[in-house]
């Protein structure tokens, strides 16, 4: 906008000077180089269509200088007037390809730009694919391998070279094979991520996460990325502590103690048999309730619980329970 303002005030005043000439001074001086400024202009910003700024300006020199100086001088404004023609078109050229040298040019510097960007993001992609310990791979809907991270590979025993075109089936049994075969099916089918829980022959245990590789533009799955975390140790520690928990339960429903747990809010997790005996309460109508309703005096419930965050424990503490019929317990 500010281009066409400049252009238009230079024409208007090439105007302004023409008539001024022509019309008050009435003398043949030389003033049309000025109409130089406007041509330029108008050739390095809208290139050859300066062409038009040129035969404007030049007809208006013409039947200035007609109407006003005589026919005497009409062949020098005309050869003028083809002078402007000419520098408005070769200036407009020069510009034109000057304008499209320099439109290449900035095309090539974002190409690159995006090309680096590109290139770093991959680089970083790799990186992070390369230097995780899960075994991350690409397949696709045959299960045939299209990428294989260095720790996958190493799982397999393969080189970087020895697994482009093979399938999932020529690394595991065919029934394992089959399964794999169902989840990246129904991930193509349904566009949907898929979660599941593989055992090798050694007894190794993965976590398979299946996520579809959709393209840009149709949005169609073209590939299946798996990443195969090994969580045997997390699977043999979940047995442990199931086990432990097995046992620990198993001592405190056979102890011929009363043994009761709450949390730190009071509330009821665990109340074995020796405790519905000589309470009367079965343990899944306390389970779950606060310990206060127990207490002879409620508020002890909450400074015995004080007392436990406070110290950590408590020894030899007396006290008066209620049972279900309403009978005092003292208990220790």
């Amino acid at each position: 906008m500010n281009k066409i303002r400049v252009l238009l005030f230079t024409i208007v005043a090439c105007v302004i000077l023409t008539f001024y000439v022509s019309f008050f001074v009435k003398q043949a001086i030389v003033y049309s180089h000025f109409f130089y400024i406007p041509i330029l202009l108008a050739g390095v910003w809208y290139h050859r269509k300066a062409v038009y700024v040129a035969l404007f300006l030049g007809s208006l020199h013409i039947l200035a200088t007609y109407f006003f100086l005589g026919h005497s001088f009409i062949l020098t404004t005309v050869e003028r007037m083809i002078f402007f023609v000419a520098v408005a078109y070769v200036v407009g050229v020069i510009s034109e390809k000057e304008a499209k040298v320099r439109d290449a040019y900035q095309v090539l510097v974002v190409k690159r730009r995006a090309e680096e960007e590109l290139r770093k993001k991959e680089e970083k992609y790799r990186s992070l694919v390369e230097s995780t310990d899960d075994s991350i791979y690409l397949v696709d809907k045959d299960c045939r391998y299209l990428f294989m991270n260095e720790k996958h590979l190493s799982r397999l025993g393969l080189s970087s070279d020895q697994f482009l075109g093979r399938a999932y089936r020529d690394f595991h049994s065919a029934g394992d094979a089959k399964r794999f075969a169902d989840k990246i099916n129904h991930t193509f089918e349904t566009g949907a991520s898929v979660q599941h829980e593989y055992r090798d022959s050694e007894g190794r245990c993965f976590l398979k996460t299946l996520s579809p590789v959709k393209d840009p533009g149709t949005g169609k799955v073209t590939a299946v990325t798996v990443v195969s975390k090994d969580i045997t140790g997390l699977k043999r520690a979940e047995k442990e502590l199931r086990e432990t928990r097995d046992y620990l339960n198993n001592i405190i429903a056979s102890s011929a103690d009363t043994i009761t747990v709450v949390d730190m809010k009071g509330i009821v997790r665990d109340w074995n048999k020796s405790a519905e005996g000589i309470m009367g309460y079965r343990a899944d109508e306390v389970i779950g309730k606060s310990n206060r309703n127990f207490f002879a005096e409620p508020e002890e419930a909450d400074r015995i619980m004080e007392r436990v965050q406070r110290e950590g424990e408590i020894r030899n503490y007396r006290t008066i329970v209620l049972r279900k019929d309403g009978k005092p317990v003292h208990i220790s």
